[in-house]
């Protein structure tokens, strides 16, 4: 009987670990993915980790404060987790409003699947390709071994992770995201700079002109145009950080 109770009160704590992480991971924990399948996955994925977990999993406390205190601490250090995955998705997310605005289309809106609400319709594509090539280059493999890795650094019911701790990753990681952001959008925002100049030149030179609405359509073509051509090489780059941020939690 105090088996089964341990191996129950272990697969709990498991569970509120991974659950928390498996709903902020890129791909998994997307607003489209229905609720029960991310429960699905996060009950298979306990109980392939739970077993394992057995041995390390603290006494059941004689209090339920005690018990809910654990509980707690598995879950932020999910979360914790999890946060610092969702954040490369904010880079496509900043690129493509970046995108939008150099090329004269930051109004263009559409539903963004990695936020779940509207967007820059530059940024809601590149969502999208980074959600698939994270499932095509199997990344995603990553993060679900970070849960089982995440136990080397934050041990079973150690508490909570330390907040200063986790703001500082919350703050690099936020950092590195905009640092990929400007990447990935870096020959826009040189085309824009440009475009604007020559814009401002010519408004001199012919004000009776209306040289702004005359040129908006050369600016829309040319930057979708320069989107088309650099977007390969700036998923690469989104990719590359990817791949650094999905080690760093193994």
């Amino acid at each position: 009987m105090d088996f089964a109770a341990q191996t129950v009160w272990a697969a709990a704590l498991v569970f509120a670990r991974v659950g928390a992480l498996v709903l902020l991971i890129p791909g998994i924990g997307e607003a489209q993915v229905s609720p029960r399948i991310r429960l699905a996955f996060a009950l298979l994925l306990t109980l392939v980790i739970a077993p394992l977990m057995i041995p390390r999993a603290p006494a059941i406390p004689d209090s339920f404060g005690a018990a809910g205190v654990i509980v707690v601490g598995e879950v932020l250090v999910g979360l914790v987790l999890g946060a610092l995955a969702r954040m490369t998705l904010s880079a496509l997310g900043t690129a493509g409003s970046i995108a939008g605005l150099q090329t004269g289309m930051g109004f263009a809106m559409m539903v963004d699947p990695a936020q779940g609400q509207q967007g820059a319709i530059f940024g809601a594509f590149l969502s999208t390709m980074g959600i698939a090539l994270i499932f095509a280059g199997e990344l995603h493999h990553w993060f679900i071994t970070a849960a089982l890795s995440s136990y080397r650094t934050f041990p079973m019911a150690d508490g909570a992770p330390d907040f200063a701790d986790a703001a500082r990753l919350g703050i690099a990681g936020f950092a590195s995201a905009f640092a990929v952001a400007i990447q990935m959008s870096a020959p826009l925002i040189v085309f824009g700079l440009i475009f604007n100049l020559a814009l401002g030149i010519l408004s001199k030179l012919a004000p009776q002109i209306q040289v702004f609405f005359i040129l908006m359509p050369v600016q829309i073509l040319g930057g979708i145009l320069i989107f088309m051509i650099t977007a390969g090489a700036g998923m690469l780059v989104w990719l590359n950080h990817v791949e650094q941020v999905a080690r760093m939690l193994n």
